[in-house]
C-alpha cells in the first residue's frame, strides 16, 4: 500500500512556523501592553493618593512654596499620565497589528490543512479503489479457475458416460 505524501507539506510547516512565531509577537506585545498600563493604574495611583495627601493638610499653615510645589509636582504627574496613555495607544495599534498578522497567519495555514485533508481523502479513496480493484481480479481469478476445473471434470467424465451409453446401446446385448 502506497504510504499517503503531501506534496505541500513543506509549505505547510513553514506556516505552522510563521502563525508560531506571529504568537509569539503577538504575545510579547500584549504583555508590553499589559505593562505600559500597570505603569498607568501606578501613576494615576501616585496622583490619586497626593491629591488625597494634599487636601487635608497636616499643617494648618499653608507655605506658597510648598503649594507651588505639590502644584508643579501635580502637573508633572499630569503630563507622565498624558504621555503613558499615549504609549499605551501606541502599543495598543501595535498589538492590534500584530493580531491582524496572526489572524492572516493562522487562515494560510488552515488553507493548506484544508488541501492536506482533501488530499488524504483522495489518497484514501484512491487506495480504496485500488483494493477493490485487486479484491475483483483476485475475485475474477478464482471464478476462472473454478470454472476452468469444472470443466475439465466435465470433460473427464464424457468419456465415461459415452462409453457407458456406446456398451448399453450397442446391438450386441440385444441378441
Amino acid at each position: 500500500m502506497k504510504r499517503f505524501r503531501f506534496r505541500f507539506q513543506p509549505i505547510l510547516t513553514v506556516k505552522e512556523r510563521l502563525e508560531e512565531a506571529r504568537r509569539a509577537s503577538l504575545g510579547e506585545a500584549v504583555a508590553v501592553l499589559n505593562y505600559e498600563r500597570d505603569r498607568l493604574a501606578d501613576l494615576q495611583r501616585m496622583r490619586d493618593t497626593y491629591r488625597q495627601a494634599s487636601a487635608t493638610p497636616a499643617a494648618a499653615r499653608l507655605d506658597a512654596v510648598v503649594l507651588g510645589l505639590g502644584a508643579g509636582y501635580l502637573q508633572r504627574l499630569r503630563g507622565e499620565i498624558g504621555a503613558q496613555e499615549q504609549r499605551i495607544r501606541q502599543v495598543e495599534a501595535v498589538v492590534e497589528e500584530r493580531r491582524q498578522r496572526l489572524a492572516v497567519a493562522a487562515r494560510e495555514r488552515r488553507t493548506y490543512e484544508i488541501l492536506r485533508e482533501q488530499a488524504r481523502a483522495r489518497h484514501r479513496e484512491e487506495q480504496q479503489q485500488s483494493e477493490r480493484r485487486l479484491l475483483d481480479e483476485i475475485g475474477e481469478q478464482l471464478h476462472q479457475r473454478r470454472r476452468r476445473d469444472e470443466v475439465a471434470e466435465e470433460e473427464a467424465m464424457r468419456p465415461a458416460v459415452a462409453g457407458r451409453l456406446a456398451v448399453s446401446m450397442s446391438p450386441d446385448q440385444g441378441d
